[in-house]
Order: structure tokens, then sequence, then C-alpha cells
């Protein structure tokens, strides 16, 4: 299958019912094709290796399915994950939308916390908006590792929505593991949206325990 193939095929395989919610869950500037995501992934696992599916012919930065099975499909074909994230340096430049950033981990290869880590550092410090989220829910792999305290340096504050939204995610998630190291940060915090959006997110964990759910709401300003 050739792309402008693959194109028709996800278009057919839309759900026009599934676009309207899309829409508005994703609150993108995409077009939406509307497809469900079972669908969308297995058209994906289905035709990533035809040969006459070439990365080269995609059409990028305008239908949020076509940038996810373009960014999927050259995860999959990618041999290593040094080659995996060596791509993603030069191609999410174009992404717009956290539909698109959020969904690469599940195609991305077996990595250590050391591995990702210089990755991690390279996009926190882009200024593309989802290249920076991808930082941090890429970061969500690794939120047991002992080594976690090094991303201190590289959170983003008083960022935008989408940002912030991202680091709440993973501060809420390493908490876990690591709540006094996570404690900590909020204490001396003096972004309160990030700090009140994380123990919000804490709260809604059933892996944190009520005393600690607890003495994190005590920072609440």
């Amino acid at each position: 299958m050739d792309y402008s193939s693959l194109k028709k095929l996800l278009f057919e395989s839309a759900d026009n019912k599934n676009m309207e919610f899309a829409k508005k869950v994703f609150n993108t500037s995409y077009k939406i094709i509307g497809l469900m995501t079972p669908t969308l992934k297995r058209i994906i696992q289905e035709h990533y290796k035809d040969d006459d599916l070439k990365l080269s012919d995609f059409e990028l930065g305008e239908y949020q399915e076509i940038d996810i099975t373009y960014l999927a499909i050259a995860l999959k074909r990618a041999k290593s994950y040094k080659d995996q994230m060596e791509f993603l340096k030069k191609n999410l430049y174009f992404v717009k939308g956290w539909a698109v950033t959020d969904v690469l981990n599940q195609y991305l290869k077996k990595a250590t916390f050391a591995e990702y880590f210089p990755y991690f550092e390279l996009f926190a410090k882009c200024k593309n908006t989802y290249e920076v989220r991808f930082a941090y829910v890429g970061m969500l792999k690794h939120c047991d590792s002992p080594d976690i305290e090094k991303i201190a340096p590289l959170l983003r504050y008083n960022e935008e929505y989408m940002i912030m939204m991202a680091e709440a995610w993973l501060l809420a998630t390493v908490a876990i593991k690591h709540s006094d190291f996570v404690y900590d940060l909020l204490k001396n915090m003096n972004d309160e949206a990030l700090k009140k959006k994380t123990i919000s997110k804490m709260n809604e964990s059933f892996r944190i325990s009520k005393e600690d759910k607890e003495r994190f709401k005590a920072l609440r300003g």
C-alpha cells in the first residue's frame, strides 16, 4: 500500500460521531479525520511494513491521525532505541497537538533512564510546545529510577497550559515512589498553577497513600 491508498483508507475508516467528540476533547488546530484509537492502531500495525509506503510521501502538519501514523510507522521501523530518538529529534518540530506526543511512548523500545535522559534534556529545552511536552511524557516511563531527581533543573515554570499539565502528570507519578523529592520541589515552588495541578493529580491516584495526599494538600496556597 502506498501513501495515497493509506490516506484513502484512513478517511474511509473514519467515524463521524467520533470526529465531533475528538474535536472537543483534543482542542487542537489539527483537522480531525475521526478514527477510533483501536482502528488507527490496527491500520498502523497492518501496514507499517508495506514497501510502497514511503515516509517521504506523507503530508504532515494538517491531520492529527496522519501525523500519528507517520511517527508511529517510523518508530516501528527503527532498528534501535537510539534510531527512534534520533528520528524524533528531527521530526517533532511540526507536531501541534498533545494527542500526537502522548501516544509515542507506546511505540518506543525499552530503554534505561540513562539512555533517555540526554533526549529529555534536549526536548525540555526546546521552544516548540509539543517537543517540550514530549520530554515530560517520555519521562513517565522512568519515574521509578533512583536518578529521577535529575529532572529538577529542567522543569519549566509558569509555562503554557500543555507544558504545565505534562509536568504535573510527571511529578504526580514520580511522587508514587519519590514523595519526599516531589514534596520538597512543591514546597519551594513559585509556580502556583503547577503546584496545585500536581497535588490535584496526586489526589486522583490510587497509588499514593492517604497520609501523603494530606501532607501535599497542606502545601496549597
